[in-house]
């Protein structure tokens, strides 16, 4: 089978990108395919490399994601990875765990998945 990749699209002008002094901000949301792809242990593959506002090498400073349908999973990125991790409900009083390796259910690849990322501009 083959591993799922999350894939980026950024929001249409006027939402989509802010830029400050120092920061490129990008809005947008993130698909990840359906089965027969699987989610590997560790996360999916996060690429923020199609984005036009920014160079193919940068990686983000930091990267919000959320559900915006409230799927109750829990999408969270993984900076010394790259990848977006996907977290489901943990016992009273422990934290979340990692969603097992195996086929990306219904609920996440028909999830809206709403990201932020922020990326240091080349001053």
């Amino acid at each position: 089978m083959t591993v799922a990749l999350a894939t980026p699209t950024v929001n249409a002008f006027p939402n989509g990108v802010d830029n400050t002094q120092k920061m490129t901000i990008v809005y947008g949301t993130i698909a990840i395919g359906a089965n027969p792809l699987t989610y590997a242990a560790g996360g999916v593959v996060l690429s923020f490399s199609g984005i036009e506002q920014i160079k193919s090498s940068q990686t983000p400073v930091i990267v919000y994601i959320e559900s915006v349908s409230g799927s109750g999973y829990t999408y969270c990125w993984n900076k010394a990875t790259g990848k977006l991790q996907i977290f489901t409900g943990g016992a009273a009083q422990s934290p979340l765990t990692e969603f097992t390796a195996g086929v990306v259910p219904a609920g996440v690849s028909g999830d809206t998945i709403a990201f932020e990322a922020h990326f240091l501009k080349n001053i």
